[in-house]
């Protein structure tokens, strides 16, 4: 059960990445591993449930349930990332 955070975005095609690019790869990246990691604790809650830690198991769901929660404001964060334009777009400057 091990997994890697190395294998983020990197510039190594050799050509410069526009920062937006960058954002939204990082981002998209950080999603989808928490994705990995709530899957792997509603799976675990299940097996916490089997062997009569319930407690535990709720717990675990909470856990997942919060990483649910981070994604959504990674996504809410990514959308203020405008990857056409090069440029970021920040609505606290509106």
């Amino acid at each position: 059960m091990s997994h890697r955070h190395s294998d983020h975005p990197s510039e190594s095609s050799g050509r410069p990445v526009a920062f937006a690019e960058k954002a939204h790869k990082l981002i998209d990246h950080w999603v989808k591993h928490n994705d990995d990691h709530a899957r792997n604790y509603q799976q675990w809650a299940g097996t916490f449930r089997e062997n009569g830690l319930v407690s535990a198991a709720a717990l675990l769901d909470s856990a997942a349930e919060l990483t649910d929660k981070i994604n959504r404001i990674l996504a809410e964060a990514e959308g203020l990332v405008d990857s056409s334009s090069g440029q970021i777009v920040d609505s606290s400057n509106r």
